[in-house]
């Protein structure tokens, strides 16, 4: 879990509140992300499989969940061909966490030069680990099928119907 925070509290906040900083995680983050990375079982595998977090607007839960998806592409979590999904109800919450991703990663020379960034699919693919990170929107056909390691979904509360969970699930 240390690492985890590490990792995160060595990135630069792209905009907005301490932009141009590294990340400062609050004491409810830390115990978010230990809640979820800490439990292990006795292969040291963690335990905890799905967590949901229900957060004001305006309290960096973008920006957090950016950070845990580079964690995962990168970071200390990666693992070889990996696949992580951040999904959104709308087209535009979604590009919303690509967006706080992808800015993360052009502040940083290193991370940028372990990543591709492809803006126009959304996606980035990480050189070292065959690990790709996309940005899924509304749309449940094209998720079906996928192979994910992790799936980070924002805004899950607001959707219509439970169609792109179901199929990322």
């Amino acid at each position: 879990v240390k690492n985890i925070i590490s990792f995160i509290e060595k990135l630069i906040v792209p905009s907005g509140k301490g932009e141009g900083k590294p990340f400062k995680l609050m004491p409810f983050q830390k115990k978010f992300i230990s809640d979820i990375y800490g439990p292990v079982d006795n292969d040291g595998k963690r335990i905890v499989r799905r967590a949901i977090k229900s957060i004001g607007r305006k309290n960096g839960k973008s920006a957090e969940i950016a950070c845990l998806a580079l964690v995962h592409l990168v970071g200390p979590e990666a693992i070889i061909n990996g696949e992580i999904y951040s999904a959104a109800t709308t087209q535009k919450q979604a590009s919303l966490v690509f967006k706080y991703a992808s800015q993360i990663v052009r502040a940083e020379p290193e991370l940028l030069s372990l990543i591709k960034i492809i803006d126009s699919t959304k996606r980035m693919v990480c050189f070292s680990n065959g690990s790709v990170y996309s940005a899924l929107a509304a749309e449940a056909g094209p998720a079906y099928g996928l192979n994910s390691s992790v799936i980070i979904y924002d805004e899950l509360a607001q959707t219509k119907n439970r169609e792109l969970f179901d199929a990322l699930d």
